[in-house]
C-alpha cells in the first residue's frame, strides 16, 4: 500500500512517530512530508500535492495541518487523523476523517464515539535496557528531564529548585520554546543543559541519569516519550499523572506524583525519598521494562498498518501465504492469476524456504496495485555428520508466515497453483467461524488438502498451525487435519473457489520413502 504520512516536522515528535511507522512497515510504502500550518513553503506544499496523487491513504499526523491541506487540496483519497494534542480534541467532531485514531484513553475518551486507540511506541532496541550492575547506587543523584520544547508548561524550573535544594546534578536536554524561561533555569549553576543531541547522544544522558522527571501541567501532554525511553534504558521515572501515565501505572513501575507542578516541596520529598531506595529503584527498573517491552514500535507499526487495511478495505483484510522454494518463473505466475482475483486491497506475504534462484530481488522489485507483498526468509538447517543440510521447511515456512500475517483471514497457496478470478470472493463468502474451507483444483473435486484452503487466522493459530515435526514430505495434510479436528474446526468443500496447478509436483512414488517415514510419524503423534 502506498501511504503519505504528514507530520508538522520531520524533526519533532510527532515525526519521530512517523519514521516509526516507516521503519516498522517494509512491506509498505511510505512517504513522511512536513506541512506546517502556519509556515508551510512552496516545497511543502508541491511535495504534499504531489504525495496526494501518489498515495492509497493519507495519515495525517497533526490535525492543524490536516485541516489547512484539507482546506488547500481536492484530496479523493480515505485519510485518517492520529491525535495527540489534548488542547485541542474538543475543538471538532472529527467526523470527516475516515478513522480517528487516540495515542492514549484520555483522548480516546474524549473524542467519543467509534475511535482506535494506538498507543505511543519506544525503540527498546535502540533504548537499550542497561545491565543493573551499571546502575550504580550513585547515579540517584542525578536528574534528567527532556523536553522537545523548554516552556514554562512543562515544569521545568521547579524541578531545577529542587534539585538545586538536594545538592543533585541536574541534565537537562531541549530546545527553547521561552528563551526567557531558559535564561531563568540557567542562573542555577548545576544545570548541564544540552540543545541538539542526537538519540545517541541523549541516551549516553539517560546511562548517567538515576531519575528521569516529568513535571507538566494538566492537559498539555499525550506522553511523553521520553517516559518510555527512561523505562526502556532502564532509568527510573517521576512524573505527573499526565498524558499516557495513567494508561500503564500500577503502583510499581514509577513515581507518580499528584502534587501540583510548582510544588517544589513536594518535588523534593519524592526525589528524596527515590535517590535514597537503591533497592526499590532496581526493583522498578524491572517493572517499568515490562511497559517499554510492550510499547516496542514494532507492535505500534502493526497496529498502524491494521488501521490502513481497515481505512482501505470494506472487508476484514486477507492474507495470502505462499511458501516458495526455487520456483520463480512459477511464483510470477502465481501473482500474476492472483492480481485478477482481487475486490480488495489484499497482503500476501511471501515466505521463502532459502531460495538460491533469485526469488528475492523478484519479489522485491514487485510494485502491484491493491497488493501489499510482504518477503520473509524462512529456512532452517539441521546439523548431520556431512555437515549442515536444509530441513524440510514447509511447515515451518508457513507458520512464519501466518505469524507476519496481518488479515484476519488466511488463504494458504502453495507456488505453483493459480487461482481463478473467483476464488478470493468465493472463500470470502463462505467464511465461517472455526471452518477450514478448502476449494476445487484442476476441476476435480478431491479430498481436503492445504495448499489452496481458506480459515481465519486466529483460529488457525489456534490449532497450533502446521505441524513442524513433520521432516519430510508425506504426512503435512493428515497431521493438521487430525491436529485441527481435535481443536473443533469444521471442514468444507467450496466448489465455486477454483484453481489449477501451474506446474506439477513431484510424483509421489519418487518420494515412496519419506512417506513411508512421515506416515509413521503421524501413528507416533496420534494423527491415524
Amino acid at each position: 500500500m502506498k501511504i503519505l504520512i504528514i507530520v508538522d516536522k520531520k524533526d519533532s515528535a510527532i515525526g519521530r512517530l512517523g519514521l516509526y511507522i516507516q521503519k516498522a512497515n517494509p512491506q509498505h510504502q511510505i512517504r513522511i512530508e512536513s506541512f506546517h500550518p502556519k509556515r508551510a513553503n512552496a516545497k511543502e506544499i508541491l511535495a504534499v500535492e504531489e504525495g496526494i496523487a501518489w498515495c492509497d491513504l493519507i495519515h495525517f499526523q497533526y490535525w492543524k495541518s490536516a485541516e489547512v491541506v484539507r482546506s488547500m487540496f481536492d484530496i479523493g483519497k480515505p485519510y485518517i487523523l492520529t491525535h495527540c494534542n489534548p488542547y485541542d480534541v474538543t475543538e471538532h467532531s472529527w467526523t470527516d476523517y475516515k478513522i480517528n485514531i487516540a495515542v492514549n484513553y484520555t483522548l480516546q475518551r474524549l473524542l467519543k464515539g467509534v475511535t482506535e486507540r494506538v498507543a505511543l511506541p519506544v525503540d527498546v532496541y535502540f533504548w537499550r535496557y542497561q545491565d543493573e550492575k551499571e546502575f550504580t547506587k550513585d547515579r540517584l543523584q542525578t536528574v534528567i528531564m527532556v523536553a522537545a520544547r523548554i516552556e514554562a508548561k512543562k515544569g521545568i524550573l521547579p524541578v531545577v529548585q529542587a534539585t538545586k535544594a538536594l545538592n543533585m546534578r541536574m541534565i537537562l536536554v531541549g530546545r527553547p520554546s521561552d528563551v526567557k524561561y531558559l535564561d531563568e533555569i540557567l542562573k542555577y549553576d548545576h544545570v548541564e543543559y544540552y540543545e541538539n543531541v542526537s538519540d545517541s547522544q541523549l541516551r549516553d544522558l539517560y546511562y548517567q541519569s538515576g531519575i528521569h522527571v516529568c513535571n507538566s501541567v494538566d492537559n498539555f501532554e499525550s506522553g511523553t516519550m521520553p517516559i518510555l525511553e527512561a523505562m526502556a534504558c532502564g532509568v527510573p521515572v517521576l512524573s505527573r499523572p499526565v498524558g499516557h501515565v495513567p494508561d500503564f501505572y500500577d503502583g510499581t513501575n514509577l513515581v507518580v506524583r499528584k502534587g501540583k507542578p510548582d510544588d517544589v516541596s513536594d518535588i523534593i520529598q519524592k526525589l528524596d525519598r527515590m535517590r535514597m531506595d537503591y533497592p526499590g529503584m532496581i526493583e522498578m527498573r524491572r517493572t517499568a521494562w515490562n511497559v517499554a517491552k510492550s510499547r516496542n514500535i514494532e507492535i505500534f507499526g502493526r497496529e498502524n498498518s491494521r488501521i490502513y487495511y481497515k481505512a482501505v478495505n470494506k472487508n476484514p483484510l486477507i492474507s495470502v501465504v505462499i511458501p516458495t522454494y526455487n520456483r520463480v518463473k512459477t511464483l510470477a505466475k502465481v501473482l500474476q492469476n492472483l492480481t485478477l482475483a482481487l475486490d480488495e486491497h489484499t497482503e500476501v506475504v511471501i515466505a521463502d524456504d532459502g531460495s538460491t534462484d533469485g526469488t528475492d530481488v523478484f519479489v522485491k522489485a514487485l510494485d502491484i496495485p491493491r497488493m501489499t507483498i510482504k518477503y520473509i526468509r524462512t529456512d532452517l538447517y539441521r546439523l548431520t555428520p556431512e555437515g549442515y543440510r536444509k530441513t524440510y521447511g514447509l511447515a515451518h515456512a508457513r507458520n512464519m508466515g501466518i505469524m507476519e500475517a496481518e488479515g484476519k483471514y488466511i488463504m494458504l497457496l502453495d507456488d505453483r497453483i493459480g487461482v481463478d478470478p473467483n476464488a478470493i470472493k468465493a472463500f470470502r463468502e463462505r467464511a465461517k467461524e472455526k471452518t477450514w474451507l478448502w476449494g476445487m483444483k484442476d476441476n476435480a473435486k478431491k479430498g481436503f488438502v492445504e495448499n489452496f484452503s481458506f480459515i481465519e487466522r486466529q483460529a488457525l493459530i489456534d490449532t497450533g498451525g502446521f505441524p513442524e515435526v513433520i521432516t519430510q514430505y508425506g504426512g503435512m495434510t493428515q497431521a493438521t487435519r487430525k491436529r485441527a479436528e481435535k481443536q473443533g474446526i469444521r471442514f468444507e468443500f467450496v466448489e465455486s473457489a477454483k484453481a489449477k496447478a501451474l506446474e506439477k509436483s513431484s510424483s509421489k512414488w519418487n518420494r515412496w520413502e519419506d512417506i513411508a517415514k512421515s506416515k509413521t510419524q503421524c501413528y507416533k503423534l496420534g494423527y491415524e
